[in-house]
């Protein structure tokens, strides 16, 4: 509701520019949901056809993507494409050397030759699924999340590049893994050992 906060054009009536899609959507899906043998109108004008949740309403209605393969989520799993009249690159996140590098372009396209924006799509695969109720095998194999562990992680591809370049050897990387697991266990046990914060309360007039 925007109670008169969004202008004008909204002081006696609670909703904001093209909020009525996805309530749209909300409505047909429940008739959907009900069996019903209805369809629902949602109208809108040309400066609403350019608000996010217009955008939201459109892929809400026709993709879910949680615990769901991309090719089944989305029409279009080229999101670096999504940018319409924006450019886009796709860059892959596991390679941390082309990360880098996609960056830094970003940062010459926009700052230093001021091109306007520009859209980065950064390809990474999760290793677990994507909260407690995904498991992360329903929509791929084991074999297939072991297989990018060993030949496609990022720091396992770092340390190779590391040891090429001669900056340090396998030894030495080891010790400093070892270090930064023994910090890390030994911030958990403090944190444990540590008493329960205060509550605090906020009070807003």
């Amino acid at each position: 509701m925007s109670l008169g906060k969004g202008g004008l054009m909204h002081i006696f009536i609670p909703s904001i520019v093209g909020a009525q899609v996805p309530n749209g959507a909300g409505v047909s899906f429940a008739q959907k949901y009900m069996g019903e043998k209805t369809c629902t109108f949602a109208l809108y004008d040309d400066g609403a056809s350019n608000r996010g949740q217009v955008f939201e309403a459109y892929n809400m209605a026709k993709f879910t993507g949680m615990g769901t393969s991309a090719a089944r989520s989305s029409s279009n799993t080229e999101y670096f494409k999504r940018g319409d009249k924006i450019p886009g690159l796709q860059v892959n996140r596991m390679d941390i050397l082309a990360t880098k590098h996609a960056v830094e372009y970003a940062r010459k396209w926009t700052v230093d030759n001021q091109n306007g924006p520009l859209l980065l799509e950064f390809v990474t695969y999760r290793y677990g699924g994507h909260s407690m109720f995904d498991p992360g095998t329903t929509y791929r194999t084991r074999e297939e999340v072991q297989r990018m562990r060993s030949t496609q992680d990022p720091i396992c591809s770092l340390q190779k590049y590391i040891e090429e370049w001669g900056v340090a050897n396998e030894q030495e990387l080891k010790q400093l893994d070892r270090k930064a697991k023994a910090e890390v266990d030994a911030t958990v046990e403090e944190a444990k050992a540590s008493p329960e914060p205060l509550l605090t309360f906020a009070v807003l007039h």
